[in-house]
């Protein structure tokens, strides 16, 4: 997990509301946070950020990656030598913080992402989760980076306040689109199919409590 935006106790109270302990699974080597301290002090190399023309290694973001790398591959081999073949995932919180180590230059963004998305162990591919705020993308000329990440999700989960304002018991909503993959795409040679899920949540002392429109 890459913690750019919290510290590693803003992480672990909120997912200790999800019934999940980071801290256990720290102790463990089932989790690898990073911190960001270990990246904000990077600094772009005077490359022009408009040329695309550049390889990865100009790539602020490279330095990153490569630690993204390192800490998948050796989180597979702990977890692999006690419970057989374990899925990785890596998450990212949050992408504006990725476009202030990449001097805001969103190409740089989008290819470390590609990277990351690409990145396997033991030819077994990583799943990648970031979060984004839509306010910080909505207006040109940052709005394309928001399409361009819609566009490589498989999965698009978006979180916002309730359309018909404040509500004292529905603090708000979640609306999930499910995408085919574009390799799936590719195979069959069809439109990209989509499913979308609609629900609203409300945040109490020790958990979350999700529930369909209409049911609560």
């Amino acid at each position: 997990m890459l913690g750019l935006a919290e510290p590693f106790s803003h992480y672990a109270r909120i997912a200790r509301k999800q019934g999940c302990n980071l801290q256990t699974m720290r102790d463990s080597g089932r989790l690898v946070f990073l911190e960001q301290s270990q990246f904000l002090s990077l600094q772009r190399n005077g490359k022009d950020e408009g040329s695309s023309a550049t390889s990865f290694s100009d790539n602020p973001l490279a330095a990153v990656y490569l630690k993204v790398r390192e800490a998948a591959r050796g989180n597979m081999e702990v977890n692999s030598a006690t419970e057989g073949a374990v899925h990785t995932c890596v998450m990212i919180d949050d992408a504006s913080v990725l476009d202030i180590i990449a001097g805001g230059n969103h190409n740089f963004v989008l290819d470390f992402l590609h990277y990351c998305r690409a990145l396997s162990v033991r030819k077994q591919r990583c799943s990648v989760v970031l979060l984004t705020h839509q306010d910080v993308y909505e207006e040109p000329p940052a709005f394309s980076m928001n399409l361009a990440l819609e566009y490589v999700s498989d999965t698009v989960v978006t979180v916002e306040p309730l359309s018909t304002g404040l509500a004292v018991d529905v603090h708000g909503q979640v609306t999930i689109l499910h995408r085919t993959v574009q390799m799936e795409y590719q195979r069959l040679k069809s439109k990209p199919r989509s499913r979308i899920q609609k629900y609203q949540f409300r945040i109490l002392e020790s958990t979350v409590q999700f529930f369909r429109p209409g049911q609560l």
